[in-house]
């Protein structure tokens, strides 16, 4: 009788083979003879490790062998499963014009984390839009030839409060997360068009906008500014090592994540620059924190002129600072077991900024923390008159009109402007 053929997408039985690890070389396959193992030379041998092997037949036809080892059977076992579960999981060519918008959300996050054009923090954003909002929602059950752009338009509508305005941003990020998936949908060629790029715009009530920004914006005034960075360098204080990180963004207007993956070779102090951006601190689930070549926009690359002040803060904290085997200017304070050799956190860090804010007696705006210096950077250069396109390199800003819309107030009109008129 024929063997029955693997049907696609399948495998076949699975075979275990024992393994004797060798110094410097692939490990050695033992065979089986009655109830022992022997090595190629027939002498009794134990087993270090095993093989689990497979073959599987891929969707396209073509029968592939896949294995996997482990110290026991069960771990080379487990070891092939999991490998063959990543195998055989959903492809983008699997979406169809049938496919629930929940089925299309885990398609889409699968095809964003392969592609690795962005970074971890977008990807948590991302994942937590999808298990929040969009899978749980009213679409999910939805197939997506069934979605358009008056679903859409009611679901994000839905995202928003309309008499607090609270929701907007949870609403602008699902809306970004839905027009990628389907995106993805149309070029799978299961729709034809994108149905969230034909919705309007959700808008929160004029008033409820207003407070928001008013809430968002503001600044720290200089008599505020000495009161935190006195409260830092404090006796009660320095031990959490804040001041000189607090100075440095007072004096650079930076972002918490690129100051805290800052690192000594990018800093000369001979010529008081430092170069920033391209990197930020971010904290990658089973693995813990780690710098990234990754940033807020995507031209943060830039070279920073710093103050007199904080060059010469640096150049003491670099000379006091000693060993130092990840390099960076801002670690972990040096108390308790870490010893300054570790990776700040950046919602920690954030949480402590403000505590210093609460011990100096200044109030910060709500959702407001060490971002507040870098309003107050922004602020202040074009109060000083700095061209925008400066202060725009300034703080790593993609265009102009960020920092524009940011910082640029309408009711101040600029001295340059009564110049030449």
């Amino acid at each position: 009788m024929a063997r029955q053929r693997i049907a696609p997408g399948s495998h076949g039985d699975i075979t275990y083979t024992a393994l004797r690890k060798r110094p410097g070389g692939k490990p050695e396959r033992l065979a089986r003879v009655g109830n022992t193992h022997r090595d190629r030379e027939g002498r009794p041998a134990k087993p270090d490790a095993w093989l689990a092997s497979t073959n599987v037949r891929d969707k396209d036809g073509r029968k592939r062998q896949v294995a996997r080892q482990g110290a026991r059977k069960e771990q080379a076992l487990a070891a092939l499963l999991a490998a063959l579960a990543d195998r055989h999981a959903p492809t983008t060519a699997d979406i169809r014009a049938t496919t629930l918008v929940v089925d299309l959300a885990d398609l889409w996050r699968a095809h964003v984390e392969r592609a690795g054009q962005v970074s971890t923090e977008t990807l948590k954003l991302y994942r937590l839009t999808l298990d929040r909002h969009i899978k749980p929602g009213v679409l999910a059950e939805l197939q997506v030839r069934e979605v358009n752009a008056g679903t859409v338009h009611d679901f994000l509508s839905g995202l928003i409060d309309p008499e607090t305005g609270r929701g907007r941003g949870s609403a602008k990020t699902a809306r970004t997360v839905l027009r990628g998936m389907f995106e993805l949908a149309v070029r799978n060629d299961a729709v034809k068009v994108n149905p969230v790029r034909q919705a309007d715009r959700v808008q929160a009530p004029t008033k409820a906008v207003r407070r928001i920004e008013k809430e968002k914006k503001g600044h720290l005034t200089a008599s505020e500014i000495d009161a935190v960075l006195a409260t830092a360098a404090s006796p009660a204080w320095q031990h959490r090592d804040l001041a000189d990180l607090l100075h440095f963004l007072n004096g650079t207007g930076v972002r918490i994540g690129e100051a805290l993956a800052l690192t000594w070779e990018r800093v000369d102090l001979d010529a008081s620059t430092v170069e920033i951006g391209g990197h930020t601190v971010v904290r990658v689930k089973g693995e813990g924190l780690r710098i990234e070549e990754h940033g807020s926009t995507k031209s943060f690359d830039r070279t920073l002129t710093l103050p007199a002040a904080v060059a010469s803060r640096l150049l003491e904290r670099r000379v006091g600072q000693g060993n130092n085997p990840l390099g960076v200017v801002f670690p972990t304070p040096a108390y308790g077991t870490r010893g300054g050799t570790t990776l700040r956190d950046v919602p920690n860090t954030t949480k402590e900024i403000r505590k210093v804010f609460e011990a100096a007696g200044v109030t910060l705006p709500k959702g407001q923390g060490s971002h507040l210096f870098r309003h107050t950077v922004g602020t202040i250069l074009l109060q000083k008159g700095v061209p925008i396109r400066d202060v725009s390199n300034q703080l790593g800003h993609v265009a102009t009109k960020t920092t524009t819309d940011l910082y640029a107030s309408r009711k101040t009109v600029a001295r340059a402007a009564a110049e030449h008129l």
